[in-house]
C-alpha cells in the first residue's frame, strides 16, 4: 500500500507554491512531495477535428496544395505541449491585436476574444477605475468604446483567425494558439491612434505587474499588421519608442514586414528601422518555403519569416484565404502565447519578478528556435522562419529553475573582448569561462554584473567563450555553447569605406582604421587605364586631377610591419560633371501600393514610357540614351495614363520638375502639372516650363 496523502490548500498563491512544496520536501516525515499535475494523451500528433483545417497548410503541410511537404509551422510538435491558455501559474495569456474591427459574432473568433470582466458595460461608468469607460470588449481608439466590430473588420477578422481561431471545435479553421485570449483594439488610421492603441495594452499589463495579477490582463505580446513602406526611425521617435514602453512592462510588439519586393535595410521601414530589443520583424514564406515575391527582406531590421501566402483563415463573418506579411507576422505572436503557457515555469517566473528580462528571452527563444531555410539565407537577421514545434521543445526540455544567460555579444579590442549578456532577475552571479582556441585549460571569471572587460588576452586571436549562472536561490544553470570570438590586431582590409564625389576632378575616399595597420595604400584608375597609388598612415586621401564624368575603380590596401598587406575588392565611383539629373541626390524613385491602381503610361512632348513590369511604379531616371530634355519658357503637351485592377476611380496625378536642380521639389514653379481633380481616366493637359532653367531632365 502506498502512503501518499493528497493536500488541498484552502487560498492558494501561485507565487508561494514552490515555497511550499520545498518547505514539505525538507519535513523529516516526508519522503517526496509533489505537486499534483495534469496528464496528458501520448498521441503521435495533436491534430484539431476543425473542417477547414486540412486547407491550413501553414500549420500542417503534406502537400495537400501541391507545396513542400514539411513548409509548415510544425504546430503538431507543438500542441502536444500547449495549445494555449493558461501559464502553468493559472494565470490568463493574453495577446493583443491592434487592427481596423473584428467580427465579434464569429463562431471561431468569439470565445477567444478577452473579456474585461472588471468592467460592467452599458452603464457608462468606468468600474474598474482603469481611466476607461465601459471597455468590456475591449478598446476603440476612434469612438472612446468598446465597439470593436466597427467596420472594416475583414482585415482585423483575418489576423485574428491566424493567431488564435478556436480550434478543435468541430468548424471552420484553427488558429496558431486555439485557446489563446486575444484582446483587440480597434485603432488604425495614423500613428496617433496606435499610439493610443498602444497605450491601452500597456496600461492593462502594468496594472497587472503592479497588483501582483489581481487586476489588469497578463499582455505577453502585441500583433500590429501595420506600417509605412520607406519609413525611418528618425521621422517616428514616438512611435518607436512606445516599443520600450511595453516592453518594460513584459510586452513584445510583432510587426511584418513591408509587403514590397525591397531590402528595408536599404530603403526603409516603419516600424522596422525602429531600434528596438523588443520588437520582432516577419517576412512572408509560400508554401515552398520560398520568399513570397511580393515581400520585403533584410538581414539587420527583419528577424524571420512564416507564412503569408495563400493562408487559409477567418473573415469578417465566414471564411476567408488572405495573403500578405500580415498573415505572417500573428504567426509568431501565436507562438509567443505558446511559449508562456507551457507547462515549464521558468518563464512565468522570471515574468513576475522581471517582465521586461522575461520579455526579452521569450523572444530570445523565438529567434533561436528558427528553422534554417535556404531561401532566407542572408535576408533575415535568423537565416530562417518560425518553427514553433522547435520553439516549444527547445524551451521545455532546457526547462531548468536556474536557465542559462542569453545573447552573448563580444566587441573586440587588441588585447582585450569586451562581452555583454542579458541576465535573469534569478541570478546571483554569472561565471564567464574562456580558453584560447587550440588550447585545453578553461579559466574562468565571476561577475554580478552583465558585462565583462576580458583583458591580457593575444592580439589577433580566437577565443572560445561559454557562460553559465549561480541562481540566488542555490545551483548553477547549464553552461552555454561555446562561441569563438576574435581579438582585434589582425591585418586586416579597412571596412565602411567612403566616397564624396560632389567635384568633377577630385574626391575623398575614407575607411575605417585597421589597428595592425603601419600605413594604407590606395589605388585609383579609369576602365582600361593604368593604377595610380599613393601611401598615407591617415584614414582618409584626396584623389586629384581626375576627369570629370567619368568612371573609376579603386581599392585600399592595409600595409602592416608584420603581416602581408591585404586589399579590398575593387570598388568604383563616377566623378561629378553629368549634370544636375545625374549628380544631384534625389529620393528614392517608388510606390507604396501599386496593388489597385498605377500609371500605366506617361508620355511629354514625344518622351514616352510605360510600366513593363505589370502593375506597378517604374523609374527611368538612368537611361542616358533617352534623356528628357526640355527647354526654357515652352509649353508641351502632357498625358499620364492610368489602370486598375478592377473597375476605375478617380486618382490624382500631379508632375513636379526640379527646375533649378537645388534637390527638391519645393521652389515656386516647380509643381508642373496638376489637372487639379481626381481623374479614373488619361489625365491631359498641358507643362509649362520657367523662363530660365538649370537643368535638363
Amino acid at each position: 500500500m502506498l502512503h501518499v496523502w493528497r493536500f488541498k490548500l484552502a487560498a492558494p498563491n501561485r507565487h508561494h507554491d514552490q515555497e511550499l512544496l520545498k518547505w514539505l520536501n525538507r519535513l523529516p516525515e516526508v519522503q517526496a512531495a509533489q505537486f499534483n499535475l495534469l496528464l496528458e494523451s501520448r498521441n503521435t500528433a495533436i491534430l484539431p477535428n476543425d473542417s477547414l483545417f486540412d486547407e491550413q497548410w501553414h500549420l500542417f503541410n503534406h502537400g495537400q496544395t501541391g507545396g513542400l511537404s514539411g513548409a509548415d509551422l510544425g504546430v503538431d510538435a507543438a500542441w502536444n505541449i500547449t495549445t494555449g491558455g493558461l501559464t502553468p501559474h493559472g494565470d490568463t495569456v493574453v495577446v493583443a491585436v491592434i487592427d481596423g474591427g473584428v467580427g465579434l459574432a464569429h463562431p471561431d473568433l468569439a470565445p477567444n476574444l478577452w473579456v474585461n470582466w472588471a468592467d460592467v458595460p452599458g452603464y457608462l461608468v468606468d468600474n474598474d477605475l482603469n481611466g476607461y469607460i465601459d471597455d468590456h470588449l475591449g478598446w476603440n481608439v476612434h469612438q472612446k468604446n468598446d465597439q470593436i466590430n466597427m467596420p472594416p473588420v475583414q482585415h482585423g477578422s483575418q489576423v485574428s483567425g491566424v493567431l488564435a481561431a478556436k480550434g478543435n471545435n468541430t468548424a471552420g479553421v484553427s488558429g496558431v494558439a486555439w485557446q489563446l485570449r486575444m484582446m483587440f483594439v480597434a485603432g488604425t488610421g495614423t500613428v496617433a491612434s496606435l499610439l493610443e492603441s498602444f497605450d491601452y495594452v500597456r496600461l492593462a499589463r502594468k496594472r497587472y505587474n503592479d497588483t501582483n495579477g489581481q487586476q489588469g490582463a497578463f499582455v505577453v505580446a502585441i500583433n500590429c499588421s501595420w506600417g509605412i513602406n520607406y519609413g525611418q526611425a528618425a521621422d517616428a521617435p514616438l512611435w518607436c519608442a512606445a516599443f520600450d514602453a511595453l516592453g518594460e512592462e513584459g510586452i513584445l510588439s510583432v510587426a511584418p514586414a513591408a509587403n514590397n519586393p525591397v531590402n528595408i535595410d536599404s530603403v526603409g521601414d516603419l516600424p522596422g528601422t525602429c531600434n528596438s530589443a523588443y520588437l520582432t520583424m516577419v517576412t512572408s514564406l509560400d508554401q515552398h518555403d520560398n520568399k513570397a515575391s511580393t515581400a520585403s527582406w533584410g538581414a539587420r531590421q527583419v528577424d524571420l519569416g512564416a507564412y503569408g501566402q495563400s493562408i487559409r483563415t477567418t473573415g469578417g463573418s465566414g471564411y476567408s484565404t488572405a495573403s500578405g506579411t500580415s498573415m505572417a507576422s500573428p504567426q509568431v505572436a501565436g507562438a509567443l502565447g505558446l511559449l508562456y503557457s507551457a507547462p515549464c515555469s521558468t518563464l512565468i517566473r522570471q515574468a513576475v519578478a522581471d517582465p521586461a528580462a522575461a520579455a526579452l528571452w521569450a523572444r530570445h527563444q523565438v529567434l533561436h528556435s528558427a528553422q534554417p531555410t535556404a531561401d532566407l539565407s542572408g535576408m533575415v537577421a535568423t537565416n530562417g522562419r518560425l518553427h514553433a514545434g522547435h520553439l516549444l521543445e527547445m524551451y521545455e526540455a532546457g526547462c531548468a529553475s536556474c536557465p542559462m544567460p542569453f545573447d552573448l555579444t563580444g566587441i573586440p579590442l587588441p588585447n582585450a573582448l569586451f562581452l555583454r549578456w542579458t541576465s535573469l532577475p534569478a541570478y546571483d552571479s554569472v561565471e564567464v569561462l574562456w580558453r584560447q582556441v587550440g588550447t585545453l585549460h578553461w579559466q574562468a571569471q565571476r561577475t554580478d554584473t552583465d558585462f565583462l572587460l576580458l583583458s591580457g588576452l593575444a592580439p589577433c586571436s580566437g577565443y572560445e567563450l561559454t557562460l553559465r549562472a549561480l541562481c540566488a536561490e542555490g545551483g548553477w544553470s547549464d553552461t552555454t555553447d561555446a562561441v569563438v570570438f576574435l581579438t582585434d590586431g589582425c591585418c586586416v582590409a579597412p571596412t565602411q569605406i567612403g566616397v564624396e564625389t560632389q567635384n568633377p576632378d577630385f574626391v575623398q575616399v575614407h575607411w575605417t582604421p585597421v589597428f595592425a595597420a603601419s600605413g594604407y595604400r590606395v589605388r585609383w584608375k579609369t576602365e582600361g587605364g593604368v593604377w595610380q597609388s599613393i601611401e598615407t598612415p591617415d584614414t582618409s586621401l584626396i584623389l586629384v586631377g581626375l576627369s570629370a564624368c567619368t568612371p573609376y575603380v579603386f581599392n585600399i590596401q592595409t600595409m602592416c610591419s608584420d603581416a602581408a598587406s591585404v586589399d579590398t575588392p575593387d570598388m568604383a565611383f563616377t566623378t561629378a560633371g553629368c549634370g544636375p539629373c545625374l549628380d544631384v541626390p534625389y529620393c528614392v524613385a517608388g510606390g507604396a501600393d501599386a496593388s489597385d491602381g498605377w500609371i500605366a503610361e506617361v508620355t511629354l512632348n514625344g518622351w514616352q514610357h510605360g510600366s513593363a513590369l505589370g502593375p506597378g511604379y517604374e523609374a527611368f531616371d538612368g537611361i542616358s540614351s533617352d534623356m528628357l530634355v526640355l527647354s526654357p519658357d515652352k509649353t508641351y503637351p502632357v498625358t499620364i495614363t492610368p489602370d486598375f485592377v478592377g473597375n476605375p476611380a478617380p486618382h490624382y496625378f500631379r508632375i513636379y520638375i526640379d527646375f533649378n536642380a537645388d534637390g527638391d521639389f519645393e521652389d515656386a514653379n516647380e509643381l508642373a502639372f496638376d489637372p487639379g481633380f481626381g481623374i479614373d481616366g488619361p489625365a491631359s493637359g498641358w507643362l509649362e516650363t520657367p523662363p530660365v532653367l538649370t537643368s535638363s531632365v
